[in-house]
Protein backbone atom coordinates (compact mmCIF):
# COMPACT_ATOMS: atom_id res chain seq x y z
CA UNK A 1 0.00 0.00 0.00
CA UNK A 2 1.11 3.56 0.33
CA UNK A 3 2.94 5.91 2.69
CA UNK A 4 -0.48 7.39 4.62
CA UNK A 5 -3.83 5.34 5.59
CA UNK A 6 -5.50 8.39 3.70
CA UNK A 7 -4.09 7.72 0.32
CA UNK A 8 -4.81 3.76 1.12
CA UNK A 9 -8.47 5.20 1.41
CA UNK A 10 -8.81 7.34 -1.41
CA UNK A 11 -7.27 4.32 -3.39
CA UNK A 12 -9.48 1.80 -2.22
CA UNK A 13 -12.81 4.53 -2.18
CA UNK A 14 -16.14 2.78 -3.26
CA UNK A 15 -14.06 -0.60 -3.65
CA UNK A 16 -12.43 1.14 -6.48
CA UNK A 17 -8.76 0.50 -6.75
CA UNK A 18 -6.88 3.68 -7.99
CA UNK A 19 -3.07 3.67 -8.30
CA UNK A 20 -1.35 5.23 -5.38
CA UNK A 21 0.37 8.37 -7.57
CA UNK A 22 -3.55 9.06 -8.39
CA UNK A 23 -4.46 8.75 -4.64
CA UNK A 24 -1.97 11.06 -3.98
CA UNK A 25 -2.73 13.57 -6.38
CA UNK A 26 -6.07 13.79 -5.26
CA UNK A 27 -4.62 14.03 -1.32
CA UNK A 28 -2.52 16.88 -2.78
CA UNK A 29 -6.00 18.55 -4.68
CA UNK A 30 -8.10 18.53 -1.52
CA UNK A 31 -4.74 19.90 0.73
CA UNK A 32 -4.40 22.78 -1.41
CA UNK A 33 -8.18 23.34 -1.68
CA UNK A 34 -8.24 23.23 2.13
CA UNK A 35 -5.21 25.67 2.45
CA UNK A 36 -7.50 27.90 -0.54
CA UNK A 37 -10.11 27.88 1.88
CA UNK A 38 -8.82 28.68 4.84
CA UNK A 39 -7.03 31.81 3.09
CA UNK A 40 -10.50 32.75 1.91
CA UNK A 41 -11.77 32.34 5.57
CA UNK A 42 -9.14 34.81 6.11
CA UNK A 43 -9.96 37.05 3.88
CA UNK A 44 -13.22 37.07 4.86
CA UNK A 45 -12.49 37.55 8.24
CA UNK A 46 -10.43 40.55 7.43
CA UNK A 47 -12.71 42.24 5.42
CA UNK A 48 -15.81 41.71 7.93
CA UNK A 49 -13.13 43.44 10.36
CA UNK A 50 -13.13 46.35 8.46
CA UNK A 51 -16.71 46.49 7.47
CA UNK A 52 -17.21 47.25 11.39
CA UNK A 53 -14.49 49.60 11.06
CA UNK A 54 -16.19 51.47 8.54
CA UNK A 55 -19.46 51.33 10.00
CA UNK A 56 -18.08 52.79 13.30
CA UNK A 57 -16.66 55.48 10.90
CA UNK A 58 -19.70 56.04 9.63
CA UNK A 59 -21.56 56.12 12.74
CA UNK A 60 -19.28 58.68 14.13
CA UNK A 61 -19.64 61.25 10.85
CA UNK A 62 -23.15 60.96 11.49
CA UNK A 63 -23.20 61.68 15.18
CA UNK A 64 -20.42 64.59 14.49
CA UNK A 65 -23.31 65.77 11.58
CA UNK A 66 -25.99 65.21 13.68
CA UNK A 67 -23.93 67.36 16.53
CA UNK A 68 -23.27 70.10 14.28
CA UNK A 69 -26.84 70.38 13.27
CA UNK A 70 -27.97 70.79 16.62
CA UNK A 71 -25.50 73.42 17.30
CA UNK A 72 -26.55 75.43 14.29
CA UNK A 73 -30.06 75.25 15.00
CA UNK A 74 -29.93 76.14 18.60
CA UNK A 75 -32.42 79.36 18.53
CA UNK A 76 -32.86 81.57 21.51
CA UNK A 77 -34.69 84.41 22.21
CA UNK A 78 -32.46 87.69 22.55
CA UNK A 79 -33.00 90.66 25.13
CA UNK A 80 -35.55 92.75 23.01
CA UNK A 81 -37.67 89.83 22.60
CA UNK A 82 -36.60 88.33 18.82
CA UNK A 83 -35.29 85.28 18.16
CA UNK A 84 -31.75 85.09 16.71
CA UNK A 85 -29.04 81.71 16.49
CA UNK A 86 -26.34 82.25 18.58
CA UNK A 87 -23.96 79.68 16.83
CA UNK A 88 -23.52 80.29 12.56
CA UNK A 89 -20.94 79.70 10.11
CA UNK A 90 -20.48 82.84 7.84
CA UNK A 91 -19.23 83.31 4.72
CA UNK A 92 -18.55 86.74 2.94
CA UNK A 93 -19.07 84.85 -0.38
CA UNK A 94 -22.88 84.48 -1.47
CA UNK A 95 -21.70 81.68 -3.64
CA UNK A 96 -19.72 79.91 -0.86
CA UNK A 97 -22.51 80.68 1.67
CA UNK A 98 -25.05 78.97 -0.86
CA UNK A 99 -23.05 75.65 -1.16
CA UNK A 100 -21.89 75.49 2.70
CA UNK A 101 -25.94 75.50 3.04
CA UNK A 102 -26.61 73.05 0.73
CA UNK A 103 -24.07 71.22 2.41
CA UNK A 104 -25.44 71.72 5.85
CA UNK A 105 -28.85 70.47 4.69
CA UNK A 106 -27.14 67.07 3.17
CA UNK A 107 -25.31 66.99 6.16
CA UNK A 108 -28.46 66.94 8.33
CA UNK A 109 -30.21 64.58 5.98
CA UNK A 110 -27.85 61.98 6.39
CA UNK A 111 -27.61 62.31 9.61
CA UNK A 112 -30.89 61.16 10.37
Amino acid sequence: MSDTPETDAAALHDGTVVSTDVARKLERERDEMQRECLKQCELLAVSGDREEKLRDEISKYREAAAELIRLLEIEEESDSGSPFKPNRINSCRIMDAMQMNQCLQTLKRLSQ
